[in-house]
């Protein structure tokens, strides 16, 4: 913070961004908590300098950083352990002729079936996605049918679930409900990941009223992922988290993951992540939450979790 204010001074260090959703508000992100955030990536191993020695490295880091997001929509939040994406089933159905079109190579996406689960949210909102109370509807994307359908269907090769075992991902976490405005179709059955071996947990969270999981649910969280997303990277034990669109929700959860894996504060969280997947986090409640978290938020939450084992 020293270091900032001095290089910047302190007026502009604390200065806050606006909303990006409502022009009357102010949120709770500061350009200091940028800065925290990229000096908690660096010491963490999440960035390397050395992706700046040279124009051709940083071109390399790049296009690694640009090629699965153009291709499956995902971001590493922490490289090798936390992955987040939007739910596969709208990236597959996404006209963009770069994006994947399979949810897995053993049934295609549009045959997936219909399980056995809550399949909607229950409330539409449908008073907008400007207020207070109520989350952007971040992916709502025209589904053209015809030869851009048509040309997204067939260009690309490699489906979702073969890219998440290439990654290591071991556990995958659904945040949204299989039917939500704005999702072209239902999403996947779980058996598509369960049989390549990748666990896989439902705990979806309300897209309205600031998005935010209840106590239960993170505990569920907490005590479900211990073993992942630690150790060394390399391993086969990567969490994979995914909402709708990938911004709001499964940040949440991502964040509370990293809050206690690494020691790190809600506010240099809350900069890490509209650094390294822009558009993150789309409610003010949400903003504040992710700025409340204190280092070892996580452990309160897995003290009282042996009861959702």
């Amino acid at each position: 913070l020293q270091r900032v204010e001095g290089a910047i001074g302190k007026e502009d260090s604390e200065a806050v961004f606006p909303c990006a959703w409502s022009s009357s508000q102010l949120g709770s992100l500061r350009v200091v908590d940028c800065w925290e955030g990229l000096e908690a990536a660096m010491s963490n191993g999440w960035l390397e300098a050395s992706c700046l020695d040279s124009e051709e490295s940083t071109d390399e880091y790049c296009e690694a950083y640009l090629s699965i997001v153009r291709t499956f929509d995902a971001t590493w939040i922490v490289p090798g352990r936390i992955l987040v994406t939007s739910d596969p089933v709208t990236t597959a159905f996404d006209p963009n002729p770069h994006t994947f079109a399979e949810v897995s190579t053993s049934r295609q996406v549009m045959r997936t079936s219909i399980w056995d689960f809550p399949h909607t949210q229950d409330i539409d909102d449908d008073d907008g996605c400007r207020s207070s109370t109520s989350s952007c509807h971040t992916v709502d994307k025209q589904y053209e049918q015809g030869e851009s359908m048509a040309v997204a269907l067939n260009t690309c090769t490699g489906s979702y679930a073969s890219f998440l075992k290439e990654c290591g991902v071991a556990f995958l976490i659904r945040a949204n409900f299989p039917s939500e405005k704005g999702m072209p179709l239902d999403s996947y059955d779980p058996v598509l990941f369960m049989e390549r071996g990748i666990r896989h947990l439902d705990l979806p969270v309300l897209d309205r009223f600031g998005a935010l999981p209840s106590h239960f649910d993170i505990s569920k969280l907490m005590a479900l992922t211990g073993q992942f997303a630690t150790g060394a990277t390399g391993k086969e034990n990567a969490v994979a988290i995914h909402c709708k669109g990938g911004f709001g929700r499964s940040i949440i959860f991502a964040c509370l993951l990293m809050a206690e894996r690494f020691d790190v504060s809600g506010a240099a969280l809350l900069g890490w992540v509209r650094i390294v997947r822009p558009g993150s986090v789309n409610t003010l409640q949400q903003e504040r939450f992710i700025a409340s978290l204190r280092r070892n938020t996580g452990h309160k939450f897995r003290n009282r979790s042996e009861r959702c084992k």
